[in-house]
């Protein structure tokens, strides 16, 4: 729990708008989902009765609290705490759990793994979910950990014209590049400087100082881009009277 309110804070000071945890009631349940060994499930399971106190602290920081889920009795468990849900790559196509969610909730789905007709019913899914008065982003991502900054292909988000990327790179400039690309909605895995290196999530996630970097550079690449209107700016005013006017 001290670790979790500490990133909490690390989140809210380093300017992001939201902090994201993973809950999961059964390790063993998951692990048998993920094909896995149960050891990590276990040991890095968030509690259920701390999701009202991690709740409660993100809101006194001035952040959302948000959580990914994996199973479909969970859903439940933390939609009293949360502003948004967040599903992962791995149940990105099981659209039997995206519809167990709440129809007026708000998800966000990482597109990681899916091939162009996944992602085209996920779009289908959005369109559907959104017309029952549900919001869905959709988030470019690949699952690989880190991914390979050679792979990332931050071209997908204005092609098909998803909301944002669910970075796993590492890289403290894919934020902004991801900005560039068109992205308004941006997923980074974070970490405290104590976080010891076997946690599995330790190669792609950034320390303090590296989030606010991360972060710093997100809001740059948003000021720079501005907003699709083109007319005078104001440090343009003064020029104005020198320039040739043709008849």
């Amino acid at each position: 729990m001290a670790a979790a309110l500490a990133l909490v804070e690390v989140a809210a000071h380093t300017g992001a708008n939201a902090v994201k945890f993973q809950y999961w009631s059964d390790p063993l349940q998951l692990a048998a989902r993920r094909r896995l060994p149960p050891e990590t499930y276990q040991r890095f399971q968030v509690l259920p009765e701390w999701l009202s106190t991690l709740s409660r602290a993100a809101k006194d920081q001035g952040i959302q609290f948000m959580c990914t889920v994996y199973l479909s009795q969970d859903i439940t468990t933390v939609m009293p705490w949360i502003s948004r849900f967040k599903v992962a790559s791995f149940e990105a196509v099981d659209f039997g759990f995206l519809r167990a969610h709440p129809a007026k909730a708000h998800l966000v789905i990482s597109t990681g793994m899916c091939n162009l007709r996944e992602l085209n019913r996920l779009r289908d899914f959005q369109s559907a979910y959104m017309g029952a008065s549900g919001i869905v982003n959709l988030l470019h991502c690949v699952s690989a950990y880190p991914a390979p900054v050679t792979e990332m292909n931050l071209v997908v988000i204005r092609a098909f014209g998803l909301d944002g990327l669910s970075d796993h790179s590492g890289n403290p400039c894919m934020g902004a590049w991801a900005v560039y690309a068109g992205a308004h909605v941006i997923e980074v895995h974070m970490r405290l400087d104590e976080t010891p290196e076997d946690n599995p999530d330790f190669p792609h996630a950034h320390a303090p100082h590296e989030l606010g970097t991360y972060i710093k550079g997100i809001r740059n690449a948003e000021m720079v881009m501005g907003i699709p209107r083109k007319a005078l700016q104001v440090s343009e005013w003064e020029n104005l009277r020198h320039r040739v006017v043709l008849p």
